[in-house]
């Protein structure tokens, strides 16, 4: 469980829908095919397993992974991560409401 509290996480980047970044449509529509939809569930994810799902080629994670590091995350990101990460951008608001 996040030791961050959960109006921080939710107006955290974590909240965000994939579609609201700038990732190719391609990318997009596969991660929506499998179901991932925010951007916690893509840092919760193995990169290893992301490359071996049909679709995900290494240009494909590639680009993903570069995305990532310009938001500050990772693949496979812990709890403790996540919640570190929140901390310290607890007042940037990423949510469009």
């Amino acid at each position: 469980m996040l030791n961050t509290n959960t109006n921080t996480l939710k107006k955290s980047i974590f909240h965000t829908s994939i579609e609201s970044h700038p990732l190719s449509l391609r990318i997009k529509e596969e991660l929506r095919f499998r179901q991932i939809e925010t951007i916690l569930q893509l840092v919760r994810i193995k990169k290893e397993k992301l490359s071996l799902l049909r679709g995900f080629g290494p240009k494909t994670v590639r680009e993903i992974n570069v995305y990532l590091k310009e938001l500050g995350l990772k693949f496979e990101m812990t709890d403790r991560q996540i919640s570190i990460y929140c901390e310290k951008n607890q007042r940037t608001n990423f949510d469009s409401d």
